[in-house]
């Protein structure tokens, strides 16, 4: 999950990766950004609050999903996920009155153009301390598991930098975010290489571990339609399954949101989270990274390492 400043600002900006935010105006003045630009708006479901909408930009191809209410493109300026499509947009997508599902969503594909780095300053280093990993594995297959879909983006990175045989398997609690992440980010499911099970990721983690299943890395990026990580995401019941599924040196890394503009002291989620990893991993195997820059408000990152 993203929360960029520039929702809320109109100075130029030289980041590629914000042209599309910063075009649309200021959010809460403004309101909702142009139709035409909206790929689809998925309602809500039973125990699904959001509303979800896709939007693409024009003019490089990229494309955001957001929850939010009607008559505006976020909620409290946190895009969910966000990605570089090869090419230029296709003329599907500019057309959702002849040429959409029967929902009415416009028909929009996509292949990650993976030339370029991942979005937010969390899933760049999520890579950093990925790649070196999954690329000095040696024979055994390097194994991820992804508490939290979103579009997929970390998905296909992963699996377009690490070597051939590695396995990324990802949880997923809203069925919406899957369909979003086949229709509209490229993502297929791939035997051998990517799967995704939907669920809630503490039940998910609690069953991999209670099956024996090891992973060489864990990634959580888990929120509830919002800036709050799902409590069964962060109690102590799934940071002690976590340490279960590791294998010998293996890590989590556990994306948190910092401030946001209706919460700018932030929440409590990673103070609260944070004990319960140095307990649960020893003091010593855990760090908290304050992740800052690009035009995004500070983020946290809980790393958290298995001994050798």
């Amino acid at each position: 999950m993203l929360s960029f400043y520039v929702l809320l600002l109109t100075a130029p900006l030289a980041a590629a990766q914000t042209s599309f935010l910063q075009r649309r105006g200021v959010l809460k003045d403004a309101g909702d950004w142009d139709e035409s630009f909206r790929l689809c708006t998925i309602g809500t479901k039973p125990g699904f609050d959001n509303l979800i909408k896709v939007f693409a930009d024009e003019a490089d191809n990229t494309r955001y999903v957001s929850f939010a209410r009607e008559g505006y493109a976020t909620e409290d300026g946190f895009i969910e996920s966000m990605q570089k499509c090869k090419g230029t947009l296709a003329a599907s997508c500019r057309h959702r009155e002849t040429n959409s599902t029967p929902s009415g969503c416009a028909v929009c594909p996509c292949q990650l153009d993976l030339s370029q780095k991942p979005y937010g300053n969390y899933q760049r280093r999520m890579m950093q301390l990925i790649t070196p990993r999954c690329r000095s594995s040696g024979k055994e297959p390097f194994r991820v598991l992804l508490v939290g879909l979103g579009g997929g983006a970390l998905v296909q990175h992963i699996l377009g930098n690490c070597p051939q045989g590695t396995m990324v398997e990802a949880a997923e609690y809203d069925p919406r975010m899957i369909e979003i992440a086949t229709r509209y980010f490229g993502l297929n499911p791939s035997p051998g290489a990517f799967k995704v099970e939907k669920g809630d990721g503490g039940a998910i983690v609690a069953a991999r571990a209670t099956e024996g299943q090891t992973y060489d890395m864990v990634l959580v990026d888990a929120f509830a339609g919002g800036s709050h990580v799902p409590e069964s995401c962060r109690n102590e019941a799934f940071v002690s399954n976590l340490r279960r599924i590791l294998r010998k040196g293996g890590s989590v890394l556990h994306n948190m949101a910092g401030p946001t503009y209706s919460n700018l002291a932030g929440n409590d989620d990673h103070k609260l989270a944070l004990p319960l990893y140095k307990k649960s991993f020893g003091s010593s195997a855990v760090d908290l990274e304050v992740l800052k820059g690009n035009l995004e408000f500070p983020s946290n990152l809980i790393v958290a390492h298995a001994p050798q």
